[in-house]
């Protein structure tokens, strides 16, 4: 156990915090309706996490980016799928009565 921990905090000493810039914007379509996006390619090379080092970097980005202009070329729309909750058990049915509609618990049973 011991080691784990002197593993750990070797670990912890040896990290360096690094800065990095990620560029934001949002579009209007024609209907005035925003489209949020984030730059992931410029100048023809993907951009990862620590491509925009510094706020230089990340304010030349904007100027290249704000003096062009864009289309769109293709729109994918994707049906999302969410799993059901859990059925209830006797604790979280009068949690949620509770929480939802003011029910005592014996209101609820």
């Amino acid at each position: 156990a011991l080691r784990l921990i002197c593993e750990r905090e070797i670990e912890i000493e040896k990290f360096t915090a690094r800065e990095y810039w990620t560029v934001d914007t949002d579009f209007l379509s024609p209907e005035n309706k925003k489209l949020p996006t984030r730059l992931t390619v410029l100048e023809g090379e993907k951009l990862d996490k620590f491509s925009l080092a510094n706020e230089a970097q990340a304010q030349a980005a904007e100027a290249a980016i704000s003096a062009a202009s864009f289309s769109v070329e293709n729109v994918e729309s994707k049906p999302g799928q969410r799993n059901p909750s859990p059925p209830f058990t006797t604790s979280t049915l009068q949690q949620e009565a509770s929480r939802k509609l003011g029910y005592s618990a014996s209101r609820t049973m």
